[in-house]
């Protein structure tokens, strides 16, 4: 008789979120391309972080990282810093996971890696610009501490799309 904990349906997957490495740039974008032409459209400040996401993001002070399932990348998310404010923030930003692998954790996963590490770099908040539409990625949001704030005509600006920003201080 087969042991049921090792039948492919049973077998617990393994999600490894890691830090972005050069050659990850075509997942990085495509991942983003994805749900963005899914959903919305790619807006200009979306294709100057896909052209140049080590410039844009990670010199900067930023972070992208790169979410593995059984060694495939199946997501990525990043921080981008915000100079604009007064005390250490991040947004984060290009939170995109693979369709085939949706509903299997890689979000929450990407999610609180990355409020993990805004909270070791010393931000004292995190920012999220969304659309109502991706109702489950506001869910998500929601439940893992971000609450909705009032949108400035400078946050109205930054994305086209965006029609709600969360927050989440640490």
């Amino acid at each position: 008789m087969n042991d049921p904990s090792t039948s492919p349906t049973r077998k617990k997957r393994s999600i490894l979120i890691r830090d972005y490495r050069p050659q990850d740039r075509a997942a990085f974008e495509a991942l983003n391309r994805w749900w963005l032409e899914k959903w919305f459209a790619v807006e200009p400040y979306d294709a100057a972080l896909f052209a140049a996401p080590e410039e844009k993001i990670l010199l900067p002070g930023g972070a992208i990282y790169m979410a593995e399932l059984d060694g495939e990348v199946a997501g990525t998310c990043s921080l981008v810093r915000m100079p604009e404010e007064e005390e250490l923030a991040y947004e984060l930003s290009k939170m995109g996971v693979f369709e085939p692998y949706s509903g299997l954790g890689i979000g929450r996963a990407l999610t609180q890696h990355a409020i993990a590490d805004a909270w070791r770099r010393g931000a004292g908040r995190v920012v999220i610009y969304s659309n109502t539409r991706l109702e489950a990625a506001i869910a998500l949001y929601r439940s893992v501490g971000f609450t909705e704030v009032v949108m400035s005509n400078a946050d109205k600006a930054k994305y086209r799309r965006g029609n709600i920003k969360l927050v989440l201080v640490l």
